[in-house]
């Protein structure tokens, strides 16, 4: 095993490095972007989140950003989502409203909003930078 990176890998013969496996057709890393890598790796080891480190978490199908300004959506909300649209679905009513309190990066409120378009959601945060989380979320996800 070589513990220099090699120069080009293909994804048919994955290279093994003391640090990583690269599975496609890649040159070295410069300088910088070891660092960075390694910089990544140091705030991992120490515990901080996966989705803190690339910003980006998944849920209910879609990407949200996540900064350390709001909570990571966990994977049992996506129950809370489900569950929501069943009860959502079952009311004789034609717009509901829906409130989404400490909206945080606004994964619940969005989700809702991208399963069924008819409800009238409001997301409130007493957090500005939370807040601003949910409405990039909101344009990315076209709403």
């Amino acid at each position: 095993m070589r513990s220099e990176l090699p120069l080009m890998c293909t994804a048919e013969e994955p290279k093994f490095t003391n640090r990583l496996l690269v599975t496609s057709t890649c040159v070295a890393p410069d300088a910088a972007q070891r660092a960075a890598f390694i910089a990544l790796l140091d705030q991992r080891l120490v515990g901080r989140p996966v989705a803190y480190l690339t910003g980006i978490r998944e849920f209910y199908g879609r990407p949200f950003e996540v900064t350390p300004d709001v909570l990571i959506p966990r994977p049992e909300t996506e129950l809370l989502v489900e569950h929501a649209l069943g009860f959502l679905a079952a009311l004789d009513v034609a717009r509901p409203c829906v409130l989404d309190v400490g909206t945080g990066s606004g994964a619940i409120a969005l989700a809702l909003a991208a399963e069924m378009p008819q409800l009238e959601i409001v997301a409130l945060d007493a957090s500005a930078q939370a807040a601003a989380c949910a409405g990039a979320n909101a344009e990315r996800l076209g709403f």
